[in-house]
């Protein structure tokens, strides 16, 4: 199993990119590989990328499936990073910003 966090520079091409959103590729078939664990953006720690921006995120997988998936293996500098918004993961999010 992977333990180690993927890290890469990305940027926000649409909405916002928050701590604790789940990750998926779609054109990998919609594969999650993680949540956002931390984002950093001019190497100062934020919560919060707005559209626009050039940050660098930290992605951790929450399960062994996640974990398994690599960059480079799994997908490609050329693939888009999408949040994966579900009920369960809106709710979280909420929680965690009130």
């Amino acid at each position: 199993l992977r333990s180690d966090p993927i890290v890469l520079g990305v940027d926000v091409l649409e909405g916002i990119a928050k701590v604790g959103t789940p990750i998926c590729i779609p054109q990998r078939d919609f594969i999650d590989i993680g949540r956002i664990a931390s984002i950093e953006n001019n190497h100062k720690p934020v919560d919060v990328a707005k559209k626009g921006l050039k940050v660098a995120i930290k992605i951790v997988g929450t399960n062994s499936d996640e974990q398994q998936k690599m960059y480079g293996r799994h997908f490609e500098i050329e693939d888009e990073l999408v949040s994966h918004i579900s009920r369960r993961s809106i709710d979280v999010l909420t929680q965690d910003s009130s």
